[in-house]
């Protein structure tokens, strides 16, 4: 069964506790401002938002009573979710407050023109549209569906910015993922206790949910609550002009 295949045990709010205690037990959590001087068993945990900055906030309260801090990369291209609208920006301050660090989630492939030039001049950007929306310093950038093209910007900085898929990061910290809701490479548990001295720990939040579920259901979970909020957020700005939707009875 795919419950047991793709281990949709792991990705509940409860495993992740302990996921984050047992690597509390063997390694440093760093930010990317860190990593380069990091000393052996420095663990970067680090979050791309794809879908869902609200999920994102569970996991980012859950990592401060825990009193560990990590990275968020907001996607400002994103299909799912809109960072600069009021709700997503309350959401992305509160999770500075709970002292996480904001990076960029960079869509290289949104951009027409490939160039080194372009493609600093546009990270340079996004990274002041959120500085300015935020309030906050942006340090770091990860990229987005990377392609190979986007792979090949292997320097560590760009416009100032760390790049999480930099050569020197590469070849220094091990890597896990839960793309698309499952472990791409090795499970989180497996790595965190192995011989492994420095990991970059790399989640999804839409993924970690309270009870088990398939990704697929996460998935139309997410889009279904973003409809209904939309909804009702409609319905309540209407409501606060003291005007009336108008359906046909």
């Amino acid at each position: 069964m795919n419950c047991n295949k793709y281990h949709f045990n792991d990705f509940t709010h409860s495993h992740y506790k302990d996921l984050i205690l047992q690597a509390k037990l063997k390694f440093n959590f760093i930010l990317f401002d860190q990593a380069i001087d990091a000393k052996e068993h420095s663990i970067l945990w680090r979050h791309d938002i794809d879908f869902s900055i609200s999920d994102a906030l569970e996991l980012a309260r859950i990592e401060n009573s825990f009193d560990i801090k990590s990275t968020y990369f907001l996607l400002l291209h994103s299909d799912y979710y809109n960072p600069l609208e009021h709700s997503s920006t309350s959401i992305a301050k509160e999770i500075i407050s709970l002292g996480h660090d904001i990076g960029i989630h960079y869509d290289f492939d949104y951009y027409s023109n490939y160039s080194i030039e372009d493609f600093e001049s546009n990270l340079k950007s996004e990274s002041l549209i959120l500085e300015n929306a935020l309030g906050t310093k942006i340090k770091a950038f990860s990229f987005h569906n990377p392609s190979d093209n986007a792979l090949s910007y292997t320097k560590l900085h760009y416009s100032g910015l760390i790049n999480a898929y930099s050569r020197e990061l590469k070849e220094k910290f091990d890597y896990c993922s839960d793309s698309n809701g499952y472990w791409r490479y090795e499970r989180m548990w497996d790595i965190i206790n192995s011989d492994k001295n420095f990991i970059q720990a790399l989640t999804h939040p839409v993924w970690w949910t309270e009870n088990v579920m398939s990704p697929k259901e996460k998935i139309w979970n997410c889009i279904d609550k973003r409809c209904i909020n939309n909804k009702e957020m409609y319905q309540k700005a209407i409501n606060s002009y003291g005007r009336i939707l108008i359906d046909w009875d």
